[in-house]
């Protein structure tokens, strides 16, 4: 009988999990954090299509969760952003959503992780995940055994898995290591000898992609007299650099520059903690807020090559997947995705002479 093993990373910004698809090979996949209670209503009545979305019962009471969940809460309003969230009704409404597009009745062992600031907490959160889950009326789905991970080591496990097809990577495992994943609610890293964890060089500080959102919407608050507090539009607004407030469109980059304290801050704190990286080999950053910090850290280390890995959300997951099948030691299930994805290698380059226009749009530059 196949062992099935499945991973999870459960954040405060997305859901990340793993599935089968119609060939029979694990793909990933991805929905917002996002909760809302279900309302029993579809205006669209299927003339523009349907929502994505799962509707789970969390002691008595109906969420809606799903790629879709956002559309029924623009402004992020169920979105948990502190550190008791795995014992929040909006944690088990994500996780039962992520069982439901799982699509297994039953797991013999479920990968999920945990930010470093509340690893202390496993114990806690496998009681929550091990056991039958009632997910509705017409699912249930039984976890038979959990495995805790810190978040980071998920990225390291995939780094590591990815030895013999990059040549940057060959010697992770004997190499000393700053794994950084910037995640919604908490900016986690680790230094690391090869597997082993530098405990003593290692942390998280409470400055993630939320910190730098709620920075980003403070300033187009203060500026438009509004209060302003949707963060799924500033994180989308800050690839195209401009927003619509009021209908109208605004440039993003002096609302940029005002959140880089967010953004150093975290990256000063890492720093201080994990050391200037003259022991270093290797920089690897990759999480949902790579895109945000990735200007900031290479400036930050300035010696360094930095490798950001293209499918970087999704990193923590696949690294979770790989420990899980060693951990239960079973042949690993075929990927949809063979082929390597694109790893962005940046280094740093000194500002070159230029008009105070563009050097202030440098400035902001994320």
């Amino acid at each position: 009988m196949t062992t099935i093993v499945r991973a999870l990373d459960l954040g405060s910004g997305w859901v990340k999990f793993n599935r089968l698809n119609a060939e029979g090979k694990l793909e990933y996949a991805s929905f917002p954090s996002l909760a809302p209670r279900h309302t029993g209503r579809d205006l669209s009545v299927s003339l523009l299509g349907q929502r994505d979305t799962v509707v789970v019962n969390v002691e008595g009471t109906l969420y809606e969760v799903g790629p879709d969940s956002a559309d029924l809460d623009s402004n992020d309003s169920t979105r948990n952003l502190n550190d008791q969230y795995i014992y929040t009704d909006q944690y088990r409404a994500a996780f039962f959503g992520a069982l439901h597009y799982m699509g297994e009745k039953e797991i013999d062992l479920l990968v999920v992780g945990l930010p470093l600031t509340t690893i202390h907490r496993a114990g806690d959160l496998r009681a929550i995940c091990v056991g039958t889950h009632r997910i509705n009326e017409t699912t249930t789905v039984t976890v038979k055994d959990v495995l805790v991970l810190p978040q980071p080591l998920g990225g390291l496990y995939y780094c590591l898995s990815q030895r013999k097809q990059r040549d940057e990577f060959e010697f992770l495992d004997d190499e000393t290591n700053l794994i950084i994943d910037p995640g919604y609610l908490t900016f986690d890293f680790l230094v690391t000898n090869g597997e082993k964890i530098n405990d003593a060089r290692s942390g998280a500080h409470p400055g993630g992609v939320s910190k730098v959102l709620r920075a980003i919407c403070e300033s187009l608050s203060n500026k438009f007299g509004v209060k302003y507090d949707n963060l799924a539009a500033a994180d989308k607004a800050i690839e195209r650099r401009r927003i619509k407030i009021n209908g109208k469109t605004e440039d993003l980059l002096p609302h940029i520059r005002y959140a880089k304290p967010a953004i150093e801050g975290s990256v000063n704190y890492m720093r201080n903690v994990a050391g200037d990286g003259a022991d270093i080999d290797n920089i690897i950053l990759f999480g949902g807020g790579q895109h945000i910090f990735a200007k900031t850290l290479v400036s930050y280390y300035k010696n360094h090559t930095v490798y950001v890995l293209g499918d970087s959300q999704f990193a923590n997951c696949k690294g979770f997947q790989a420990a899980g099948e060693a951990h239960a030691k079973v042949k690993p299930v075929p990927r949809a995705e063979t082929e390597l994805v694109n790893l962005t290698v940046m280094t740093y380059e000194p500002p070159k002479a230029q008009g105070a226009a563009a050097a202030k749009a440098d400035d902001a530059d994320i």
